[in-house]
């Protein structure tokens, strides 16, 4: 049996992803229009297509939505929103209603406020900001998946025409005193060293690894050890103190921007 494709099936994502705001099925029938018997078919016929399990109905009574139903429907509902914000682009001109933004965690606070100039000084309605690690942050970024990034250096070699440089970040070195010295560092913090211990065949102290740069803070704040975490995003170049280290903060735009919009952008205070 040739399975179906995914337009085909647009309706009962569409159901789907009403469906899972409500904690099972006689719930999501009660508020949704339709029926538990319609409801049932539709999942039944989900389920048969994708040959996995959305409801899970081990006990009856507290049958619940599986993780797998939940990602399907975010899923769904992204890209609905990324068509919604294409067919406004076509429709209203030179400003979307929605952006699409992609940061690093460190450049949070900037690109919030960066987001709450557009919501309140464009004609945008809607953003969708996820924070990813710097080389999934760029591979969505050359996807076209995201429409403008926050980041600390430019992406591959293209020379993008629409590039804004922010400010300056420090890398501060934290050492807290502690009975047990920990190494707290992030992934691409990791690779580097552990590549020039090998090299110089040096041993590596205990060592926690983590892309959350909230865990890395919690982590030196409560158990001690050394690390760096970025300071707030400042204009001017700065003498980093010993051990700190300066990058350059970014704001780069897909091309596919109107030249009027990213001047609006480009003219926003941070």
């Amino acid at each position: 049996m040739e399975r179906l494709s995914l337009e085909d099936l647009s309706w009962e994502l569409s159901v789907l992803s009403r469906a899972v705001v409500y904690r099972n099925l006689s719930g999501a029938a009660q508020n949704i229009g339709l029926s538990q018997p319609q409801l049932s078919r539709i999942l039944h016929r989900l389920e048969a297509e994708f040959e996995s399990i959305l409801l899970d109905r081990s006990s009856r009574r507290k049958a619940a939505w599986t993780p797998l139903a939940h990602q399907i429907a975010e899923a769904y509902l992204k890209s609905v929103r990324s068509l919604n914000g294409q067919v406004l682009k076509l429709l209203e001109g030179t400003e979307p209603k929605l952006i699409h933004i992609g940061t690093l965690e460190g450049l949070v606070p900037v690109a919030l406020r960066f987001g709450h100039h557009i919501l309140t000084e464009t004609t945008v309605q809607m953003l969708d900001l996820d924070v990813f690690d710097l080389n999934v942050l760029e591979e969505k970024f050359f996807q076209g998946d995201l429409d403008v990034i926050f980041t600390a250096r430019e992406p591959g070699r293209k020379k993008y025409g629409y590039t804004r440089l922010l400010g300056y970040q420090t890398l501060q070195w934290h050492a807290f005193k502690n009975e047990s010295e920990f190494s707290v560092m992030s992934s691409y913090e990791y690779a580097v060293k552990s590549n020039r211990a090998a090299k110089t065949e040096t041993s590596q102290p205990r060592t926690l690894i983590s892309n959350s740069l909230l865990v890395r803070r919690h982590w030196l704040e409560e158990y001690g050890g050394s690390g760096t975490t970025p300071s707030e995003l400042h204009v001017r170049k700065q003498s980093p103190k010993s051990g700190d280290h300066e990058e350059e903060v970014y704001l780069f735009g897909q091309d596919s921007l109107s030249v009027g919009f990213w001047k609006k952008l480009n003219e926003l205070k941070f």
